[in-house]
């Protein structure tokens, strides 16, 4: 049997010069933000926008969302740089539907704001939507937002 360490706990063991990690990643502060949209027959295809703007550097470590029976719909979680980066097609047909981040990529996802603007798939990552697919929704949607920031 063998041992082995995650890049972090590498990293821990010489903090030194380029060992040295990004704040944040170990101590750092969890902040959350909350958010609430009543949807009232939001067509497929509408972007609802929900929370604040994360600030550049924040790491994302969970993205929480709990709906009403929206309808026969999905949402997609994610940014105007990747409107599924956080999850894709949630199917929100289910009263108290509660969905975390299930895509990789978007855990412990750093915002770089590469992009600024709100022009879907080239703008910034900074603020979280909500995207709607295959049918209308009416309802009510919750979101948390855990960050820690750099």
């Amino acid at each position: 049997m063998s041992t082995y360490k995650g890049v972090n706990r590498t990293l821990a063991d010489d903090p030194v010069g380029s060992n040295i990690m990004d704040s944040g990643l170990q101590g750092g502060k969890v902040r959350v933000i909350l958010d609430t949209y009543e949807a009232a027959a939001i067509v497929a295809g509408s972007i609802i926008e929900v929370g604040t703007e994360l600030p550049k550097g924040a790491r994302v470590i969970e993205i929480v969302m709990t709906t009403d029976a929206l309808g026969a719909a999905t949402i997609d979680i994610g940014d105007y740089e990747d409107a599924d980066r956080y999850n894709n097609d949630v199917d929100v047909s289910v009263a108290n539907t509660v969905t975390r981040i299930d895509l990789i990529d978007g855990r412990q996802y750093k915002v770089d704001e590469t992009y600024t603007g709100k022009t879907v798939g080239s703008g910034t990552d900074r603020q979280i939507t909500l995207t709607t697919a295959s049918a209308t929704i009416t309802g009510t949607i919750k979101i948390e937002i855990y960050y820690v920031q750099e």
